[in-house]
């Protein structure tokens, strides 16, 4: 794929792209996308060498998106809503819990469907044993 259809089709995902309750995800998820497309297309087995961000190439969907960025501040939603800080006493808690004990165990999951054998379906389980103050 050539740069100018990439050029089309992101300016098509940015225009339209939204989270899985139909809102619009927030400026940071944006540029995350963006950067991680970025990351991904300049990676084996591509290798492409292409900087999307600022490249005059991609010019038509860094418009789109930052006009899609504008309007999320316009509207108030730029901002990622943080949860509240920890209590002090559940931070202690997870201090403590640094000494926990971990133990890993390999289930077999079943028979696998490819060759018939259990050997290739072992899944990982791991138990956590927290110290308790």
């Amino acid at each position: 794929m050539d740069n100018a259809t990439l050029d089309n089709h992101l300016r098509l995902f940015y225009a339209e792209v939204k989270n899985q309750d139909g809102d619009d995800y927030s400026k940071s998820t944006l540029l995350g996308l963006r950067y991680g497309l970025e990351r991904y297309l300049n990676s084996p087995p591509h290798n492409k060498g292409i900087t999307i961000s600022g490249n005059p190439e991609f010019k038509k969907s860094n418009v789109v998106l930052n006009t899609k960025l504008k309007s999320l501040k316009q509207g108030g939603k730029e901002n990622v809503q943080h949860k509240p800080p920890l209590e002090p006493e559940d931070l202690q808690k997870l201090k403590i819990s640094v000494f926990a004990v971990y133990l890993i165990v390999q289930v077999p999951l079943g028979c696998c469907e490819t060759c018939g054998s259990v050997r290739c379906c072992f899944g990982v389980v791991v138990v956590v044993k927290v110290n308790e103050t």
